[in-house]
């Protein structure tokens, strides 16, 4: 164990015994002497470790010129010990190579995803407006603008199934029954992570 490991862990030791036998009043508290029998620890140790949790704000010192060290805890000492150091807020980036089927978001112990659209979703969409080309004109039309619907769902930050879902019954639909249609919707539905009743 290090020096400083060990220091950690006094400093630990001794905000423990001063929250089990101190208040948050200057009635309650005692001598670092008192702490130093009570912990069978040398005193100036004690000593630093004390001043060192008063730096920090977990003990108070009501006399400060007290060569013994007179102290209490305090109240964020108290909270410390009851309930543990707060959580560490962590910012976290993931990039993927692979489909993605699912974005989480939230906050406290979840993490938020920022997903752009894959590759092979927008290798799908244009090849669903290649083989689309030839429908009449007012059919590609809304074909189109279906599939620029489906991109901006797909891009949104938290897309939502159910749109997306619509939006490729919806191509289906217009579609008809053309066979590389139905099996390219099919893909991008997979690559999404939407499935259809028929599979």
């Amino acid at each position: 164990m290090t020096n400083l490991e060990r220091r950690m862990e006094l400093q630990e030791q001794v905000l423990k015994h001063l929250a089990e036998h101190t208040d948050v009043y200057v009635q309650t508290m005692i001598t670092a002497e008192e702490v130093a029998k009570a912990l069978t620890v040398n005193f100036r140790e004690v000593c630093g470790a004390m001043h060192a949790l008063h730096q920090r704000g977990l003990i108070v010192f009501p006399f400060e010129n007290s060569p013994s060290y007179h102290a209490h805890i305090s109240a964020q000492g108290q909270d410390l010990v009851r309930h543990g150091p707060p959580p560490v807020a962590q910012n976290i980036t993931n990039h993927f190579y692979q489909a993605v089927h699912a974005v989480q978001q939230g906050n406290e112990g979840t993490q938020t995803l920022h997903v752009n659209v894959q590759s092979d979703v927008a290798r799908s969409i244009r090849k669903l407006r290649s083989v689309t080309s030839f429908r009449t004109s007012d059919l590609r039309v809304l074909i189109s603008e279906q599939l620029m619907d489906l991109q901006d769902d797909i891009q949104e930050a938290s897309p939502k199934a159910s749109r997306i879902f619509s939006a490729l019954t919806t191509l289906l639909a217009l579609a008809g029954d053309d066979p590389g249609v139905v099996e390219e919707v099919s893909r991008l539905g997979q690559l999404l992570g939407v499935k259809f009743p028929h599979e």
